[in-house]
């Protein structure tokens, strides 16, 4: 595995011994590792992960009354930074997994081969973060009409690919809502409106992940804060298309001949 400076925390959750001993005698061969909790009571590994500072959570997806699927939802909904990596017999469950944007799926028994390219994989991903030149300044160009598009100063333009219609339906509605605190109560009620409570926030939260691991390389320009029972997505340096129509809009000029070339950059939006 490759060499890192910081220590890797870790947390493995598996509710069979034998299994949680096995997998740590694994990652305790590797450098640069550091286990900062093994357990098989998934709640208490939850509450444990949203205390402490933790990189990766290796989960096994079948477990007493919660599923690794579950958990690992709950625990992204907190910390969307987390890294899971599920672990299990089951290849059944891997569409689901990847669904939910895992870095990983091992099937049992992992191998040391296998879990070091598990672990180059995390190191790979976190040096992926755009980058933004210098002497250019720090602004994003956001793209709502038509397609969701993000342009960063002398790069392509990136159209963002969604997992799901709601998930695109959630992020621009909180985007128009921009810096403002929305209810997940509303949301609910205005995305999710058929399904009963409880899977209507596991959809919730769910999509919310996604559009956080979308929007990941901008994070410096995008943000999105859970809190009081809310989201609130942040932006700044974020010129957005649909605000500049409006202003152009608001500040039209009456149409004459003259008039006639800012209403065609206008409807160019």
């Amino acid at each position: 595995m490759e060499k890192s400076e910081k220590l890797t925390r870790i947390v493995i959750v598996d509710d069979e011994e034998l299994a949680l001993d096995y997998m740590k005698r694994l990652l305790g061969k590797l450098q640069g590792i550091h286990i900062a909790g093994a357990f098989t009571n998934p709640f208490v590994a939850k509450d444990y992960i949203l205390l402490d500072d933790i990189d990766i959570a290796f989960l096994d997806v079948r477990l007493p009354e919660i599923s690794g699927i579950e958990l690992a939802s709950q625990i992204l909904e907190y910390k969307p930074h987390i890294q899971i990596v599920f672990v299990t017999a089951y290849d059944k469950y891997a569409i689901q997994a990847f669904e939910l944007n895992a870095l990983d799926y091992l099937l049992k028994p992992v191998t040391t081969e296998r879990l070091i390219k598990t672990m180059n994989r995390i190191l790979k991903r976190e040096d992926q973060a755009v980058s933004i030149p210098s002497d250019q300044p720090s602004l994003l160009h956001l793209q709502v009409f038509q397609h969701v598009v993000f342009t960063l100063p002398d790069q392509q333009p990136t159209v963002l690919q969604w997992r799901t219609k709601k998930t695109q339906e959630l992020f621009l509605y909180l985007l128009q809502n921009h810096d403002q605190w929305v209810r997940k109560s509303a949301l609910i009620e205005l995305l999710w409106p058929e399904y009963e409570e409880d899977k209507a926030y596991s959809l919730l939260y769910t999509a919310a992940y996604y559009i956080r691991k979308s929007i990941a390389p901008y994070h410096s320009f995008l943000d999105i804060s859970n809190t009081n029972g809310g989201y609130i997505l942040h932006t700044q340096n974020v010129l957005l298309d649909t605000e500049r129509w409006e202003s152009l809009l608001a500040s039209a000029p009456q149409i004459n001949k003259e008039s006639i070339p800012y209403y065609v950059k206008m409807m160019e939006l």
